[in-house]
């Protein structure tokens, strides 16, 4: 007859022998499955580093819209200290920018009072100045939200924003302030600008079915002019 002594040794061993191969199979699977998560954690916090600035100009060039030397110089320094969630607010993006432009000169700058950009540019009016600077801002729009996932989300919150909340005109948003001082400073090529599709050929726009409240809410047409 087995004494008890002997069983319990005996499950001791057995015991021993099941956490050891348990132990073997786990450092296996971490053998096997660590170069993924390596790669994964890698991957994520390569995109983490990517600083704002060489975001921007990437997220710019999907659109086919290319930044000119000044404008990635500029860029940089305004978003040399920006945190990595600097796209989740508008007004965290167009802040710096302006900041920076405030005191610096730039040199592509297309200002309604300097006449010396080109002389085939002598503005008629304020106004004419106005629409033309506009009607490039919202070609660029229209790109960065059919190229560009991060603009995308970005102008959907103004616009729905603009909907809901403000009922103002869309050119006081931050972010349409924010392309309004890239244009205007020529942080991008204007070549590249005048180049790109008519907005109404980016998105599902059915020309001449326009609703009133929504040209309102965009900011494209006066309140009066729907009564």
């Amino acid at each position: 007859m087995i004494s008890g002594v002997l069983i319990s040794t005996l499950k001791a061993q057995q015991a021993s022998v099941l956490q050891l191969r348990n132990w073997r199979t786990l450092n296996l699977r971490r053998t096997v499955v660590s170069p993924r998560i390596a790669h994964l954690r890698h991957r994520h916090l390569r995109q983490k580093s990517i600083p704002v600035a060489a975001n921007i100009i990437s997220e710019f060039r999907k659109a086919n819209v290319r930044c000119t030397p000044s404008g990635e110089k500029i860029f940089k320094q305004a978003y040399a200290k920006a945190p990595a969630n600097t796209f989740s607010c508008s007004w965290e993006l167009y802040s710096p920018l302006w900041t920076t432009i405030r005191g610096e000169d730039t040199p592509d700058s297309l200002c309604y009072r300097n006449l010396n950009v080109s002389s085939a540019r002598q503005w008629r009016s304020r106004q004419a100045y106005d629409i033309c600077i506009s009607f490039k801002v919202y070609k660029v729009w229209e790109a960065l939200y059919t190229n560009s996932n991060i603009f995308r989300q970005l102008i959907d919150d103004q616009e729905k924003d603009c909907r809901d909340f403000s009922r103002c005109c869309m050119a006081l948003q931050p972010l349409w302030l924010w392309l309004k001082l890239v244009v205007k400073e020529g942080l991008v090529e204007r070549g590249d600008v005048d180049q790109l599709p008519e907005p109404s050929m980016l998105r599902d726009v059915v020309i001449g079915s326009g609703d009133p409240p929504d040209a309102v809410d965009l900011g494209l047409v006066n309140p009066a002019m729907c009564h």
